[in-house]
């Protein structure tokens, strides 16, 4: 056999495996720009998700932002009728004692002949305590209620609890106590008492007790049905202010 017949034997399979590296390559590279496109299509279709969510999510913000504003003009609406209310019902006591403070001593005096300096001691009294209630009173008429600042409504709330306090406990359970002594007493002074000393405190201890129980009832009536629940509700508006700034 020809040498030359037998080299072109050897050399047509190395033909054969390059020819089917020159074709696989060449599908390689027909395969390329259909990648690309597959890649640029992703790339295409994250950023298209990625705006969505960004708009969700600012709608979402709107939505919590105005649900937030509806939120706090409630609670504004509400903390507004209740300061009303508070002043509105001072504004009432102010009506009251003033009534009490120069209504009072001239029935002790003209009425009852009760003595100068008790009836001085009485209009004095009632004449200070006119002076608390307006105290009282002007720190809810001074903040303008249509520009409600929650903070100063909190502040108010302290401070109406605060003076409330001083005068239940400082002032005006030593007054009932020192002037229902002094009325009792001078009351009894005027009494046509038997002489019979037993039968005599029989009655000015009758007398006496009538005038505490009942003034017990009417405290207890008054710190129930006034005093208790308006220091509730002004604790309770200072809570709700608190934990709505707190949010």
């Amino acid at each position: 056999m020809d040498i030359r017949v037998l080299n072109q034997e050897k050399d047509e399979p190395e033909k054969t495996i390059d020819m089917q590296n020159y074709l696989e390559k060449n599908e390689n590279m027909e395969q390329l720009p259909n990648n690309q496109d597959d890649m640029n299509t992703n790339n295409q279709n994250n950023t298209d998700e990625l705006f969505e969510m960004k708009q969700q999510m600012k709608q979402l913000q709107a939505e919590l932002n105005k649900q937030t504003k509806l939120r706090e003009e409630g609670f504004k609406k509400l903390m507004k009728s209740r300061t009303n209310s508070f002043k509105n019902r001072e504004f009432a006591n102010i009506i009251l004692v003033a009534i009490v403070a120069f209504g009072m001593p001239p029935i002790l005096y003209f009425c009852q002949h009760h003595s100068i300096p008790f009836c001085l001691f009485t209009f004095l009294f009632f004449l200070f305590g006119l002076g608390w209630e307006i105290k009282i009173w002007k720190q809810f008429h001074l903040q303008n209620m249509m520009e409600l600042d929650l903070l100063t409504t909190a502040k108010n709330m302290q401070q109406y609890r605060k003076l409330n306090r001083i005068w239940l406990n400082q002032i005006g359970l030593p007054f009932v106590f020192v002037w229902g002594s002094w009325y009792l007493y001078e009351l009894i002074g005027q009494m046509d008492l038997p002489e019979d000393s037993h039968t005599k405190w029989i009655v000015i201890g009758a007398f006496a007790g009538c005038i505490v129980v009942g003034g017990i009832i009417g405290g207890l009536i008054g710190y129930f049905t006034f005093y208790k629940p308006q220091m509730k509700l002004a604790q309770e508006m200072i809570d709700q202010i608190k934990d709505l700034e707190q949010e």
